[in-house]
């Protein structure tokens, strides 16, 4: 019987190591998936397409680059729970005020698949009009920021904005001018100004 039970737990213990490993993995593509949205919309706002210049290793390290983006995608996912289980419970509580908010739709065969395509319609724009927001308010605190110097080798010196930088290249704003300095050109020092 003692044997049982220890078999038992190690099943159980396992099978939630299983589900955890899962549930992790799908919420750090989520979360890596967001970033991308996020970092698009951030370098937009100075007429960069990120997508130019980063790699895949750019975007998968972005959820972890600010925390503002992993706090973001847990926020979103327990919203979005909240959302749908708000709306299951609505219409089997009280499923008469359910159907008139709903126009009598949940009468009708299509209704499932109207519902799902409205959940998913809401949180897409919902993680759009989120990026979007992120991107200019990213922007405003970007020009609040202290300019930098770049010192390269041959010691010219440039000085602006940093908006933000890959593999690849550095971004600085310069003037009201982005410019994208390749990480090739021999940076030989990167200073904050104060």
């Amino acid at each position: 019987m003692e044997q049982t039970g220890k078999t038992l737990l190690n099943s159980i213990y396992d099978n939630t190591i299983r589900d955890m490993r899962i549930v992790l993995a799908l919420f750090y593509v989520f979360a890596v998936g967001i970033g991308m949205l996020f970092a698009y919309f951030r370098y937009a706002q100075f007429g960069i397409n990120i997508f130019e210049y980063a790699d895949l290793f750019d975007f998968l390290i972005t959820p972890f680059s600010d925390y503002r983006i992993i706090l973001f995608a847990a926020v979103s996912l327990v919203i979005a729970y909240g959302f749908i289980a708000f709306d299951s419970m609505w219409k089997r509580k009280f499923p008469r005020s359910y159907t008139i908010v709903n126009f009598g739709l949940p009468k009708t065969p299509f209704f499932k698949f109207v519902r799902s395509a409205s959940y998913i319609f809401i949180i897409i724009f919902y993680l759009f009009l989120s990026a979007v927001t992120y991107g200019t308010v990213t922007r405003d605190r970007l020009l609040k920021q202290p300019s930098v110097e770049l010192r390269f080798f041959d010691d010219e010196i440039k000085e602006g904005k940093m908006i933000g930088k890959t593999k690849d290249a550095i971004f600085l704003l310069i003037d009201d001018s982005t410019t994208a300095i390749p990480t090739t050109s021999l940076v030989k020092e990167i200073r904050v100004k104060h």
